[in-house]
C-alpha cells in the first residue's frame, strides 16, 4: 500500500477494504476484514512480498520472466523495422541511383 500511495494511486481504489460478517456457532457471529484488490495491488503485494513464502516466490519468478520476455520481443520488433528501413533506403538509393544514370 506504500509503494501505491507513493507512486500517486489512490490506495482506496486499489485495495478496497471489505468486512464480512462470519458465524462461529449459535448465533454468534464475528467480523472479518479482507481486501478486494485490483490487477495493479496484486502486482504490488507479489512484487514487493516476502519471497521466502512459495507463492510470492513464483509470482516474483513469474513476472521477472515475462518481464524480460517482453523486453526480448521489443528488441526483435525494432530489429525488424532497422532491417525494414535499410530496404527502403537501399530502394531509394538504387532509384537515386537509375535516375542518375
Amino acid at each position: 500500500m506504500i509503494s501505491c500511495k507513493n507512486y500517486g494511486k489512490n490506495t482506496d481504489d486499489q485495495f478496497g477494504q471489505l468486512t464480512k460478517q462470519m458465524e462461529t456457532g449459535k448465533n454468534a457471529y464475528y467480523t472479518l476484514v479482507d481486501y478486494r484488490l485490483t490487477r495493479y495491488a496484486c502486482y504490488l503485494i507479489a512484487q514487493n512480498g516476502d519471497p521466502s513464502k512459495s507463492e510470492i516466490a513464483l509470482a516474483q519468478t513469474y513476472f521477472a520472466t515475462q518481464t524480460h520476455k517482453q523486453e526480448v520481443s521489443e528488441l526483435l520488433i525494432e530489429d525488424e523495422k532497422r532491417v525494414q528501413r535499410r530496404g527502403e533506403i537501399t530502394g531509394l538509393n538504387r532509384a537515386l541511383a537509375e535516375a542518375a544514370d
